[in-house]
């Protein structure tokens, strides 16, 4: 299930709902076909990466509130999207395509947030580019984004979601601000300044509070780290928490921001203490979610085909 919560972190309390050496191979501009991994979808999506050898051109985010959002074009208008490793489903909102004049699928699906569903019908075969990085024609799912953009105090109208970003291979360089994307294999660190993080299904293994943890990424959410709620009893139990604040989703329900401060984190072949925030419902595939906090001001290669993160140790 879809669950691209917006958290408010301590990295930007009280605001509420604020290069490394690798190797790059020669990469070409070519086509990849995606298998799509929406239901009831057999249907193979086309991308188109726009880097050259001789040529690499990363393109800028803007990461101020917390997340990643960067400029991008879809059927022709320019529009400001969020890369969203913790969304199922890659979204247009649906103010966007009532002007655009396009007719989405009669049939509706329940696509749920934290707190709430939404009833989303499928846009087949939009022209969606990422400036510098890479163009596709794929399907979308609408949805009402007005509550994620009153949040962050910008308009969002798409979201790229795992559905997308778990066939592609890109460098998240949080110190500078800026993603290069390229078809995967091609980016492989020089140095052992990269810890190795293996996956299995997008999941990969640490501990909370000395328990084991099975973690997934959430590059949509600007909270450090956030726990289901039945791994939260096994892990915190009635452990005291403290407020933080409001917590917005993306349909703009708001609930408290608690959680707990000082957690020992041990992941990415390293250490941390972080402010842990409980997270309603459960999932079946892991335990709590990585945000995108803790992967600021450092270099992080992601390669989900190859199921492996490259994690820069020190930033």
């Amino acid at each position: 299930m879809p669950f691209f919560e917006l958290k408010f972190s301590a990295w930007h309390w009280p605001v509420v709902a604020a290069c490394a050496l690798f190797w790059v191979q020669a990469a070409t501009a070519h086509n990849v076909d995606i298998p799509s991994s929406q239901r009831n979808e057999e249907r193979r999506g086309t991308v188109t990466f726009f880097n050259k050898p001789g040529e690499i051109k990363y393109s800028n985010f803007d990461d101020q509130n917390g997340v990643i959002l960067f400029e991008a074009n879809l059927e022709g208008r320019d529009v400001l999207a969020l890369l969203d490793t913790g969304s199922d489903y890659s979204l247009v909102s649906t103010s966007l395509i009532e002007e655009l004049g396009i007719s989405p699928q009669d049939v509706a699906e329940s696509i749920r947030t934290t707190n709430s569903a939404q009833l989303s019908r499928r846009v087949p075969n939009l022209r969606f580019e990422h400036i510098d990085q890479y163009s596709m024609t794929r399907d979308f799912y609408t949805f009402d984004l007005s509550g994620m953009s009153q949040a962050l105090g910008r308009r969002v109208d798409v979201v790229i979601g795992y559905d997308l970003l778990s066939q592609l291979s890109f460098v998240l360089d949080g110190k500078s601000k800026r993603i290069l994307v390229l078809p995967s294999g091609l980016i492989t660190p020089t140095d052992d300044r990269f810890a190795v993080i293996r996956l299995n299904g997008g999941v990969f293994e640490g501990s909370l509070n000395g328990r084991n943890t099975r973690f997934a990424v959430d590059l949509g959410s600007n909270s450090e780290i956030s726990v289901y709620e039945p791994a939260w009893e096994r892990l915190f139990g009635n452990q005291h928490m403290v407020s933080r604040g409001r917590i917005t989703d993306a349909s703009g329900v708001t609930r408290a921001g608690e959680g707990i401060e000082g957690v020992q984190l041990s992941a990415f072949g390293a250490s941390a203490t972080v402010f842990v925030t409980k997270k309603p419902r459960e999932n079946g595939n892991f335990d709590a979610l990585v945000g995108y906090p803790l992967f600021h001001g450092r270099v992080t290669i992601f390669d989900y085909p190859r199921n492996v993160i490259y994690f820069e140790r020190e930033p």
